[in-house]
């Protein structure tokens, strides 16, 4: 992975080396966190990708379901209990089955689900649930697992041992699935839902689905050991974190994760909701907002390019694919566009994004570039820890606690109130 600030960012180095040494204490922090093994931070989830008896117990508990007539996996979970793992799951070179996320209570989304599950089984084969919720009581997760276990019921006969709960330990759905002889995995008290990809909650699912957990695990420790690194210039979480926050500090309140590369959308997803809920606290804040290049710049680019200067871009690149599709070699097609002819799909792609940052450069506006060599598991194991540490940096310099969300509390009360009156 490769972080490029080529004096784009609207930052200077003064800038950046006056962020970062403010922040350099709880860098140091961290390195005890990671080196003590604290179960008892809220930085927990930074030793995670180290543990090698989660990681052993992860794939062996896999290995007892990785059956021939395991068809599918159904996440049953919202926010930070499905989007890592919908995250890399998308972003994985080769999967072995789908991952199916139930993460809305619209029907629209559910019916398609069952349909699919009962056509698994009248080709004889099953299902596995997995039911995840950090507080075991989230409305919509378990809403979902109340109409998906019935669907189950009816369809396997063994359906007890079809499902798995994954939550923080003696959490009411913890007690409820032990006393119905479900599978149990614990989620760590202090790791949050949109820390946890690294967990059980993320980690069985994806190994399930047949991605390298290993390579998974391996790119995201080597973030880790970057961005505790007092060396700047291989601490791209702290460079981000500074640059981010020098533009807010100038303005800049929105930031756009614009995106080339769709398998990376579910990324951008998780990123939005990872920086705002741990960064909109106490009347400060970030706006986040995702682009899917080149889709979405036959949308709102305009506005990109010819509205408020009031936001910082990070493009995310990926620089090669493993599969590409050949554009016809008819010359004719130059009287349509000029120069496509023969080029692969992936070449059109590049040139737009090409196109895209020398405007940005032109205007000027501000930017920093995110470039991933392959889409695959080290590469987005990097990518999602260098952007937790990332927020945890910016939590510090914004002076807010990245580990709560007391705000969304008042919805989900109100919630629960109509639910009683209904």
């Amino acid at each position: 992975m490769k972080f490029i600030d080529k004096r784009t960012s609207n930052t200077t180095p003064e800038h950046i080396q006056k962020h970062a040494q403010s922040i350099d204490a709880y860098r140091r922090h961290l390195q005890n966190v990671v080196g003590n093994k604290d179960t008892h931070s809220s930085e927990y989830s930074l030793f995670l990708p180290f543990d090698k008896t989660l990681l052993s117990k992860i794939t062996s508990i896999a290995k007892t379901y990785d059956k021939p007539e395991l068809a599918a996996i159904i996440v049953i979970g919202i926010g930070g209990s499905n989007l890592g793992t919908w995250a890399v799951f998308d972003a994985a070179i080769s999967v072995k089955r789908p991952i199916l996320f139930a993460d809305t209570v619209d029907p629209s989304v559910i019916l398609p689900i069952i349909t699919q599950m009962t056509e698994i089984y009248e080709d004889n084969k099953h299902v596995l649930l997995i039911v995840a919720s950090k507080s075991g009581k989230t409305t919509e997760t378990i809403a979902n697992f109340g109409v998906l276990v019935e669907v189950l019921k009816k369809h396997d006969p063994v359906w007890n041992d079809h499902i798995i709960a994954i939550t923080e330990e003696n959490s009411p759905l913890w007690n409820y699935a032990n006393k119905r002889d479900y599978r149990t995995l614990p989620i760590p008290k202090t790791v949050g839902g949109r820390y946890s990809i690294f967990s059980s909650e993320g980690l069985l699912p994806l190994a399930l689905s047949g991605v390298n957990l290993l390579e998974l695990t391996e790119g995201a420790q080597d973030a880790v050991t970057d961005g505790l690194s007092e060396d700047f210039s291989v601490n791209t979480s702290i460079h981000s974190a500074a640059i981010i926050f020098q533009n807010y500090l100038e303005g800049k309140t929105i930031h756009n994760t614009f995106l080339f590369g769709t398998n990376l959308f579910q990324f951008g997803q998780w990123y939005r909701q990872l920086i705002a809920e741990s960064l909109g606290k106490n009347g400060k804040g970030i706006t986040p907002i995702t682009t899917t290049g080149s889709t979405d710049l036959h949308s709102i680019g305009q506005l990109y390019f010819d509205g408020p200067t009031d936001k910082f871009t990070t493009f995310v690149s990926i620089d090669k694919v493993l599969f590409d599709a050949e554009i016809t070699k008819d010359e004719q097609l130059k009287d349509l566009v000029p120069n496509i002819s023969g080029k692969n799909l992936w070449d059109v792609m590049r040139s737009i994004h090409a196109g895209v940052i020398k405007s940005y450069i032109d205007k000027p506006l501000a930017f920093v570039e995110i470039q991933l060599d392959y889409c695959d598991e080290y590469q987005i194991g990097y990518l999602l820890q260098m952007k937790m540490l990332e927020v945890m940096y910016l939590a510090q310099l914004l002076e807010v606690n990245a580990f709560d969300q007391p705000g969304v509390e008042d919805y989900k009360t109100a919630t629960k109130q109509y639910l009683t009156n209904s």
